[in-house]
């Protein structure tokens, strides 16, 4: 029996993987989209819990997905008016539910549908990353080439989004029909596309299976999807692209070996000078990163920092950020810009989560330190191993821009974080999992000479 039909769930997290690349490009309303992903991820979660085949899960893993979906489902229990009321940022509310006589009991956010919305969306990372948990190297690898596939047609996209500039091609309602976005609403998203896919394209030429011209594919895939991020313009991205590109040199330069590393410098090299002094486009890029200084966001964190210590502790609930922020927005902000986030993750879920949220974020991050250290010691010996250095690398570019964006609350990019998050563990081994057992712990042994006990056995 071929491998994807005896692992169904892994057939399923490659497929929401594809279509939540393909149609999740954004983070506002897109009720039919949405309502397809969301159905295909319970699906997947479904099939994986059935058809379980990958190794033996750690209870602290199963611990930290419960409560990433308990947080938004004790936001929507029913509270006393009298305990409600009491809460930060409710009192003008509570005054007028007082004068009317409506005193009944009321759930801690201030928008019990969209903090739904929000729960329902959580779905789609856990599944991607219970589906990469289950996911052999092999799958593994393939979901790698499917993100690198879509955003080369992100890629493409955006070049006949700027050469036509019909609407048309523009996948969402947006302002930004003539620049380069490709599946997304907006460049600084589609750059965030682009350099993860890059980092997975450096962990797959980084495996020692590859032959010559799956190398030379990749080698140009990276090209490709550079000379797209520098097309989009993000300052963000092309920042990101550059620390990805130093730090997977020093993970990856002992398996590379010193001639493709000076050859792939070389070239790169000399693409950089290429690109820089042929393109109109690139260099219009670097300019922009002049006008940081007077970048709008700036004008209004202050506005949202001084809403989340009124919510604090107690935030306003998750999805809650336009009504919460307008509420408190001063007036010299006020303006014919609609800010629909805080474009500072962190400085949303404060607002919105209080301090649960922040527990949760140390909690997240303590778990990212301890992957990455352990992925860190471990010498490269298989894909596995080297999609985890990738993983490591394409999870922190995405946090650090999340401290100037909201990268992860696009539906396509929180599924592929939930990936991200999977291939920090290792793979288990196709053959115990085809005879239904967990191969492997995470302790860094190759597949197959390691002793199981009798709890990882399925």
């Amino acid at each position: 029996m071929a491998p994807w039909l005896r692992n169904p769930g892994a057939l399923a997290g490659g497929l929401l993987l594809l279509l939540a690349a393909l149609l999740g490009g954004t983070s506002g309303e897109v009720p039919g989209r949405v309502m397809v992903l969301e159905l295909l991820a319970i699906v997947t979660l479904i099939l994986n819990f059935l058809f379980w085949r990958g190794p033996h899960v750690p209870r602290h893993v199963k611990i930290a997905v419960g409560v990433l979906l308990a947080v938004p489902l004790l936001q929507l229990v029913p509270l006393p008016f009298d305990i409600w009321s009491q809460l930060p940022g409710r009192e003008q509310a509570a005054a007028q539910s007082a004068f009317i006589g409506e005193l009944g009991w009321r759930p801690l956010t201030l928008d019990p549908g969209a903090t739904i919305k929000t729960w329902l969306s959580l779905l789609l990372p856990v599944a991607m990353f219970w589906a990469t948990l289950g996911a052999s190297e092999a799958q593994r690898k393939l979901f790698a080439w499917i993100l690198i596939g879509v955003a080369i047609f992100s890629v493409a996209l955006g070049i006949a989004q700027v050469a036509i500039g019909s609407p048309w091609l523009v996948p969402f309602p947006t302002s930004h029909l003539t620049r380069f976005i490709g599946l997304f609403a907006n460049r600084n998203h589609q750059a965030s596309l682009l350099y993860i896919s890059v980092a997975l394209a450096i962990g797959l030429l980084a495996a020692r299976s590859n032959v010559s011209p799956v190398r030379l594919m990749l080698l140009g895939a990276i090209i490709v999807l550079t000379a797209g991020l520098a097309a989009t313009q993000s300052r963000a991205g092309m920042t990101l692209l550059v620390m990805i590109m130093a730090l997977s040199a020093l993970m990856f330069l002992p398996i590379l070996g010193k001639r493709v590393a000076v050859t792939g410098a070389v070239v790169g090299l000399l693409g950089v000078v290429l690109l820089v002094s042929g393109s109109g486009v690139v260099r219009s890029g670097i300019s922009r990163f002049a006008e940081a200084a007077s970048d709008g966001r700036f004008g209004f964190w202050p506005d949202v920092f001084y809403a989340s210590l009124a919510y604090f502790p107690a935030g306003s609930g998750l999805g809650t950020f336009v009504l919460s922020y307008q509420s408190m927005e001063s007036l010299q902000m006020v303006g014919d810009h609609f800010i629909n986030h805080a474009h500072n993750d962190y400085l949303e879920l404060l607002l919105e989560g209080g301090v649960v949220a922040l527990l949760c974020l140390a909690g997240f991050l303590a778990l990212l330190g301890a992957r990455a250290i352990a992925t860190l010691r471990r010498r490269p010996v298989e894909y596995g191993d080297t999609a985890a250095r990738a993983a490591l690398v394409a999870l922190m570019a995405l946090l650090l821009h999340s401290f100037v964006d909201y990268p992860i609350r696009t539906y396509a990019l929180l599924t592929v974080f939930g990936m991200l998050c999977g291939l920090l563990y290792r793979p288990g081994d196709e053959r115990g999992a085809a005879a239904g057992r967990a191969p492997q712990g995470d302790g860094g042994q190759p597949a197959g000479i390691v002793k199981l006990r009798p709890r990882d056995r399925g």
